[in-house]
């Protein structure tokens, strides 16, 4: 019914899954119920007739209306062996690492020509985008204060080996205290962030992380970002800290049309 509204705009997004566990949900092998669900998703949006017992997913005699475009899946995942198997079977790769940058492209575009390679595909075949945390508001400083907290999450979660070793370690130490001293989720608006994380988390750490500033700022970061051999781009929108959550996402949303408008030129 999307594919068809849309017309033909539609793609079916597709991963393992985080934070299940706290949910006492266990996925023991999410490599392979990954692949055996594209496997039989595939048939049903194909119109087929689906039936499949693997090790993971049982599907008896399943079928579904078929749309009339065709559903491109596509896989997300900071996984080596989730990027492989988008390699093997995905239309869309979705590269969720959230640092993006020469080094860390390379090696998701070899994972994905590793994957590729197994099933004789095409690697160009695949639109490769990035997972972008996009801010923008008029105040371009506005805009990379409020993805701070944001940044040091990702920066401690991810660990790149230059951060690790920065100041003899001692910096991602202090990343660690000041995160365990903030509250809330890094996007609430509500949320406690602990001052420190101003003087840790600079300008050009923000950079690496998410594309924030002005319109003419960000249009010009994700600039940067298609040139490294993307086909096309993600936007998780976060709002600048306004009075209300509201007045962030709309600005942010609001000028997001103008960063579009800018990079269609």
């Amino acid at each position: 019914a999307l594919q068809d509204a849309s017309e033909g705009r539609a793609f079916l997004g597709l991963g393992v899954g985080a934070g299940l566990e706290q949910l006492g949900m266990a996925y023991p092998r999410p490599v392979q119920a990954l692949r055996e669900a594209i496997g039989a998703i595939r048939g049903l949006l194909n119109g087929e007739e689906v039936t499949f017992q693997g090790e993971t997913i049982t599907v008896q005699s399943a079928r579904m209306v078929g749309p009339t475009a065709s559903v491109p899946i596509s896989i997300g995942s900071r996984s080596p062996q989730v990027m492989r198997l988008a390699g093997e079977l995905a239309d869309i790769a979705l590269v969720g690492g959230r640092l993006i940058d020469e080094h860390t492209t390379q090696q998701y575009f070899s994972w994905l020509a590793e994957g590729a390679q197994r099933t004789g595909r095409d690697v160009a075949a695949i639109d490769v985008a990035p997972r972008l945390t996009l801010c923008v508001s008029r105040d371009g400083n506005l805009a990379r204060s409020s993805l701070k907290r944001y940044v040091a999450h990702y920066a401690q979660l991810i660990r790149p080996a230059d951060l690790v070793e920065r100041d003899g370690g001692t910096w991602m130490a202090a990343i660690e205290a000041s995160l365990s001293r903030s509250t809330g989720w890094y996007f609430d608006h509500d949320r406690y962030d602990d001052p420190e994380l101003d003087l840790l988390i600079d300008d050009d750490l923000v950079r690496r992380f998410a594309i924030a500033g002005t319109p003419d700022e960000c249009a010009e970061l994700a600039r940067e970002v298609l040139a490294l051999g993307f086909t096309s781009a993600s936007m998780n929108l976060a709002a600048p800290r306004r009075d209300s959550m509201y007045l962030g996402l709309k600005e942010t949303l609001e000028n997001s049309a103008e960063v579009l408008s800018i990079l269609r030129r």
